[in-house]
Parts: C-alpha cells; sequence; structure tokens
C-alpha cells in the first residue's frame, strides 16, 4: 500500500508506476480470497495483532473460535510520518500498538477478553499489567502509555514468522527518504537547552555522539532494537536502560535527560562546580537535564578533589563512640559545675549506671569546696571506681589529684574544647538549667533554688529513666523510696497491718484477767465438763496460768472466760424477809489436799483411733 498512499501527498507528481499496479493488484487478491472476514462478535476472543517497519505500522482485529481457528475482522495500516520513520524500533512499535487500540475503539473499548500480539517483547514488560511502565521512560511512550490506560488487555509476544501484521507494514524495497526536519515535530531538547542553566548545544551534543565510540553503538542499538546480551563492559549500562532509551533529534536520552558524550563531559563538570557546589546539590542539578554512566562516582570524586572546598570542609560527624555502661552502680560518677546563679555555683554529679543526680549549692568552685562535697556524698554511697571530670582548674589541681589517689580512685578527663566527652555531667546541668528557666528561678535568691532543686531531685530520682528503664533510686538504692506518690497505690502491707488493729481492738473490748481473778478455764480431758473453775497465778505474754481442781493449767486469753469468785456470790446472795431460818444445806465434802506439782503438768489425751 506504500506505493499508493504516496501518491495521495501533495507536491506530489501522480504517476502510476509499475510498483502501485503490482500494489493494487496484491491487495485487491487479498481482499477477494481467502480467509474472508467475518462478523464482528463480542462474546468471543478478540486479537489485535500489531507491527512496525521503517516505513509503516500494520494491525489487524481479529476472533479466535472454539474450533481454534482464526479470522479477521478488520485490517488497518498507514505509512509512517516523516518524523515518525526517525523513532527509534520501540517508539514505531508502539505507535503501531497505539494506533491500532484508538482505530479499533469501538470494537475493544469495555471488552476485558482482548489480547494483543507484538513481536517487539519490550513492549511486553512496559505495556505490561505486572511492571508497569518505567520511571524513566521516554516521554512519548509516558503519553501512550496514559492513552492506553483506560483500556483492558493483556499483551503477548508473538515471532515476527507468526505475526500476521507484519505484512502490512513491510518495508518497500526501493523507496526514498528525505532529510529529517527537526522542526517538524515537537521535542524534549528544545525544553532542556531552553530551560538549563547550563550553556549545553544540542547541536554539539549530537555530534559528538556519532563519534564517540560507545555512544555511537549504543545509538545504533536504540535504532534498530538489536541489542545484543551484554554482561560487562561500557554498554552494560546502557543495556540495563535499554527500554528506557530513546532518540531525539539525533541525541541519545534516557527518561528526558540528555546522555553527554564523553568529550564534553569535563566542561560541563566545571560548569556544575563553578560555584563550588557539594557532591549533592551538583547530583542534583545534573539529573535534571543531563546523565551519563558514573555520573554520581564522577561529581563525587571532583567536590573531594577541589583544593578550595578541602580548606573550608565542615566538621566531621560527631563519633558514635559512647562510654562502656558500668553494670554495677556507683562505678563511674561525672562532675561538673554550671553557674553562677545570683552568685552561687553549682556542683553537678551523675552516676553514669543508674543516672542518680546530685546538685549541691556552693560559693565558689575551689578544689577544696569539691573536696568537701565529695567526701560528704562518698560517705553516703562508698567509693566510686571512676570520677569523670573536664579540664577545668578544681579539678585538674594537685590537691584534687592527691584526694583521689588517696582514695584509689581513677580519674578521668575529656579532651579540651570537646564538651561531650563528659556527656553525662553535661546532660545533668542541661536538665537543671531546663528546671530553674521554666521555674522562673535564675533570678531567685539563693536559699529559695536550693530547695526547688531539692524537691526536684526528690521527684527526678524516683521517676523512671528512659535510658535504664527504671527510676535512679531503684537502681542505685535497691528499693523504692516512698513517696507522696506511694500512697496512692494499694498497699497489701498497709492493708494487713488495717485487718490486725481491728482485731486487736475487738479483743480489747473483753478485760484480761488479772493475776488473783476467778475464771473458768478451757477443760479439754476427756469426760469432763469443758470449762472448769480456777484462780488466776500469773500471766505472761500471750498466755495465763490458772490453778484449777486438776492443777495449774496454762491456757491462752481466748481459752479464759471470767466468773465471779466463790464469796462474792454469799455477799451477793439476797437472805429471805423475817427470822426464819434457811434450811440447812448438805454437808461439805471433804476434798484431799493435792500436791502441788514441782513442773507444769501436761495434758495427755487419748488419741480417736480409726475402727472400721
Amino acid at each position: 500500500m506504500s506505493p499508493l498512499y504516496a501518491l495521495t501527498k501533495d507536491n506530489v507528481e501522480w504517476k502510476w508506476s509499475a510498483e502501485c499496479d503490482a500494489a493494487f493488484k496484491e491487495v485487491k487478491m487479498k481482499l477477494t480470497n481467502p480467509p474472508v472476514l467475518t462478523h464482528f462478535y463480542p462474546d468471543i476472543p478478540i486479537n489485535v495483532r500489531v507491527d512496525a517497519s521503517a516505513k509503516a505500522i500494520g494491525s489487524i482485529l481479529s476472533h479466535t473460535f472454539e474450533d481454534g481457528s482464526e479470522k479477521p475482522v478488520i485490517f488497518s495500516s498507514r505509512i509512517l510520518s516523516e518524523a515518525e520513520k526517525k523513532y527509534p524500533q520501540i517508539e514505531r512499535e508502539a505507535l503501531a500498538l497505539v494506533h491500532a487500540v484508538v482505530k479499533f475503539h469501538q470494537y475493544i473499548y469495555g471488552n476485558d477478553k482482548l489480547t494483543i500480539w507484538t513481536d517487539h517483547k519490550p513492549l511486553t514488560a512496559i505495556f505490561g499489567p505486572k511492571r508497569g511502565i518505567p520511571v524513566y521512560s521516554a516521554n512519548r511512550l509516558q503519553r501512550w502509555a496514559f492513552i492506553l490506560s483506560p483500556y483492558s488487555f493483556n499483551i503477548k509476544f508473538v515471532s515476527s514468522e507468526d505475526n500476521a501484521a507484519d505484512y502490512l507494514s513491510r518495508y518497500v524495497p526501493g523507496s526514498t527518504t528525505t532529510d529529517f526536519d527537526p522542526m517538524q515535530e515537537v521535542s524534549y531538547v528544545h525544553f532542556v537547552h531552553e530551560n538549563s542553566p547550563i550553556a549545553i548545544d544540542w547541536n554539539m551534543v549530537k555530534k559528538e555522539t556519532l563519534k564517540d565510540e560507545v555512544l555511537s553503538k549504543a545509538y545504533r542499538h536504540v535504532m534498530h532494537s538489536d541489542w545484543p546480551t551484554i554482561k560487562d563492559g561500557d554498554l552494560k549500562s546502557f543495556f540495563d536502560r535499554r527500554n528506557e532509551l530513546t532518540i531525539d533529534m539525533g541525541c541519545l536520552l534516557w527518561g528526558h535527560r540528555v546522555i553527554i558524550p564523553s568529550a564534553l563531559r569535563p566542561a560541563l563538570m566545571k560548569i556544575l562546580h563553578s560555584v563550588h557546589f557539594g557532591s549533592s546539590k551538583m547530583k542534583s542539578l545534573a539529573r535534571s537535564y543531563f546523565w551519563w554512566p558514573h555520573l554520581d562516582e564522577d561529581l563525587e570524586k571532583l567536590s573531594t578533589t577541589c583544593p578550595d572546598c578541602q580548606k573550608y570542609k565542615p566538621e566531621p560527624f560527631k563519633s558514635p563512640k559512647t562510654w562502656s555502661w558500668p553494670r554495677r552502680p556507683w562505678t563511674r560518677v561525672h562532675l561538673d559545675f554550671f553557674g553562677p546563679i545570683n552568685q552561687r555555683h553549682y556542683l553537678v554529679l551523675v552516676d553514669a549506671t543508674s543516672k542518680w543526680l546530685e546538685c549541691f549549692q556552693c560559693t565558689n568552685t575551689s578544689t577544696q569546696t569539691v573536696i568537701e562535697h565529695l567526701s560528704q556524698v562518698f560517705a553516703t554511697f562508698g567509693l566510686p571506681r571512676i570520677v569523670t571530670t573536664d579540664n577545668a582548674t578544681a579539678f585538674t589541681s594537685s590537691q584534687f589529684q592527691e584526694f583521689l589517689s588517696r582514695l584509689k580512685i581513677i580519674h578521668l578527663t575529656g579532651s579540651p574544647y570537646h564538651p561531650a566527652t563528659n556527656g553525662q555531667a553535661e546532660n545533668g546541668v542541661k536538665i537543671l538549667k531546663n528546671f530553674l528557666k521554666k521555674s522562673n528561678l535564675m533570678n531567685a535568691p539563693p536559699a529559695t533554688v536550693s530547695s526547688h532543686i531539692q524537691y526536684f531531685l526528690y521527684l527526678y530520682r524516683n521517676t523512671p529513666h528512659q535510658a535504664i528503664n527504671d527510676s535512679p533510686a531503684h537502681v542505685l538504692l535497691g528499693r523504692r523510696p516512698r513517696t507522696h506518690l506511694s500512697l496512692l497505690v494499694p498497699s497489701r502491707q498497709d492493708r494487713m497491718q488495717d485487718q490486725q488493729d481491728s482485731r486487736i481492738s475487738a479483743s480489747r473490748s473483753r478485760p484480761e484477767p488479772s493475776k488473783g481473778d476467778t475464771v473458768l478455764a478451757r477443760d479439754y480431758r476427756s469426760g469432763k465438763p469443758p470449762w472448769m473453775p480456777g484462780i488466776v497465778l500469773r500471766q505472761n505474754y500471750g498466755t495465763t496460768t490458772v490453778q484449777t481442781s486438776a492443777g495449774p493449767v496454762i491456757r491462752h486469753v481466748d481459752q479464759l472466760l471470767p466468773a465471779p469468785a466463790p464469796g462474792s456470790l454469799r455477799r451477793s446472795s439476797v437472805a429471805p424477809s423475817g427470822n426464819a431460818a434457811m434450811p440447812p444445806g448438805p454437808p461439805p465434802v471433804a476434798t484431799p489436799a493435792q500436791p502441788a506439782p514441782s513442773r507444769p503438768q501436761r495434758e495427755r489425751r487419748q488419741p480417736d483411733r480409726f475402727c472400721p
């Protein structure tokens, strides 16, 4: 069909050549001979076969029937414009796919039984449902992917020999092409040239690309889509991005970035570093407009080898090395001063393990003052193994060194102008300063400041610390000190104490017997009444000795009942009125005298034996 299409162009002389006559007869023969066209059935699976050549694109809409036969419904083809002929092969194949979908829109839109067949395998990954279009694909492919997004289809690969659409796009030998005019199409290179802060000339890039040994090979592979399998070498970076490379106005592009030939790279790097940008800023600027293999490594090397940049480098990152954490509390303590605040200095001490914080108000920062407060602390908590300070005069004097040496304590000091070495004490100073500032105590009298600091320490020591997940007081002292907040938590000990107090109060309502009182003592002898009278001989803590008819027995106060004395019964008895005498009672029974035991007698009871 290409010779016939050529006759319809403007400014073309009408000449019916042998090629036109052969094309006309061949098309007429194809249309009049089987396979004949079939009607369209939306319920039958639909196939769209597409292909592109260097001169035209073609597509076929067909049905696959239950017997496995495939019959065409529509044929479509057209020749490429002069600009489209310069597309890389991957873009010509994609153009054929998009043209077919748009052409057959009324047949395939909303149909989920559509399968698109192409003989260009990279399109199955770019337009497939699993991976999607790569981020750095050419602008043109991204636009076409947006056009295809409303359609539901599966895209599959078919070899060129089995692709029926290959005939419709077949190249016609002997045809000629005109020179490519870059102004006939919208190019992304114009955008790069107009918006880049770097004076890039795309004509120079185009010329140097053809001269560059590596880029010229990549250019040919992209143009003809004939990439070999490359595992290493200079073309490896381009082979890995082969589905994202395109050609625009004679320049090789990765997505929207122009790939710069090696001859132009030093000049561009010099422009990037003309204002001594760091490697990060140079990478950000370069990535917006151009690329070449190992671009990041080249910019980092440029930044690190610039003499002027080396003179004014920023400070290095802080070392992640920290003090080792002592397992035993009060092994290493840190000291530091802060102030003056209202003519008072404050000595801060922090235990590295428990985070126990001490603060002493001082009138000066002399060594003697430090020794006095440390002696007080050491008398309370014992001697640590290590004391860490900065290089202040109070800590580096011979008097302080002698004091620690006498106590067999190791003294460590940090590096000059590096307070982070004594970070534990610096953190303690920061905590106390923040408290004083937030409490508006920076201008308060020293006595007021001291009392508030002690209350702060009282709460701080009993609050769980984030680093140790426990309170400093519990770690250092091995117990949890009682605070006013402890009253809010139910205590089992307090509950038991209250119950004991209530029982004691209840027992005190019954008076305890005294010596000489008549009581009823519990009798545990078998065959005897449960209670027997007696007189209290003596009383010990919790036990009472009672003289009974069976001898002295020892009973608990719970085993005694009060009873009136024998004499009190006669005194309290009421005589009948008149002079009538009371009838005589029975004579008293003489009770043999019981010998007094030499020691307390143990009551014995026969065991209750089991009798089946």
